[in-house]
């Protein structure tokens, strides 16, 4: 990926030997030297578009604070809207780098003070309705669950999730605005903020690739009755893939 560019290459894509060993392998590193980590930080700083991205997913990927410092300079160069894809959906081929990087930013770095901006930062009209977000590994991080602490912070950001929804599916940018509203779904539900009856206007649009009536299924589970009521309806439907769905989730 970066073999025309010997700094990051080394940095980003070998290891400690030299060899070349991939990003992946890089991210996995259990012990991080202090030379490659002052050389990532500079990159994240001072590279190439592409550079600067890859490495601000790195400095995020090992938990290192610094990593959230990297990401607001990143959003503020505005560099992730000029040029080609930086990570394509694997599917859809939208460019996905906003949630790439927004998914990383949620995960517990132990810097609230800093992620929470951050985050309401990706999720802003100006991101999340104009940006690709079709994993739903960003949102659905969002979902506060007791058995995971530091996920309740998440509960004082339900209007931003709630404004983010809303942006999507106003949107006149996004390739799929309805799915992308819908990924907001599970967060919504569990803070209380999306009822049985909000849930019923995305399972009843009619099928489509990527699919919000999947969302609404799963996002039912959330719900105070567990989506009883709703999966004892749905599971009726005759479209098989829905009663797959329901089977899925109502015992989750």
């Amino acid at each position: 990926m970066f073999e025309s560019f010997p700094e990051a290459y080394k940095l980003l894509e070998c290891d400690d030997d030299g060899n070349y060993v991939g990003i992946d392998q890089v991210w996995d590193m259990e012990q991080i030297s202090p030379q490659r980590l002052r050389g990532v930080i500079h990159l994240a700083y001072n590279g190439s578009r592409e550079i600067r991205f890859y490495s601000t997913l790195t400095l995020l990927e090992w938990y290192e604070p610094v990593g959230l410092e990297a990401c607001q300079s990143l959003l503020d160069s505005q560099l992730l809207d000029e040029g080609p894809a930086l990570f394509p959906h694997r599917l859809w081929g939208e460019d996905c780098a906003y949630e790439e990087l927004a998914f990383r930013v949620v995960r517990p770095i132990d810097d609230w003070e800093i992620q929470k901006p951050l985050i309401r930062r990706f999720l802003s009209p100006e991101i999340y309705g104009k940006h690709a977000f079709l994993e739903g590994s960003f949102t659905r991080m969002l979902t506060p669950r007791k058995e995971r602490p530091h996920t309740l912070h998440f509960q004082t950001l339900a209007d931003d999730i709630l404004s983010a929804m809303q942006a999507a599916l106003d949107s006149k940018e996004l390739e799929y605005p309805v799915f992308q509203a819908s990924l907001c779904l599970r967060p919504l539900v569990a803070m209380g903020k999306v009822d049985h009856e909000g849930l019923e206007w995305f399972f009843n649009l009619p099928p489509q690739q990527p699919d919000p009536r999947f969302e609404a299924v799963s996002a039912a589970r959330f719900l105070p009755d567990g989506g009883k009521a709703l999966y004892d309806r749905w599971e009726k439907s005759s479209d098989p893939e829905v009663q797959q769905w329901v089977r899925m989730f109502r015992n989750h």
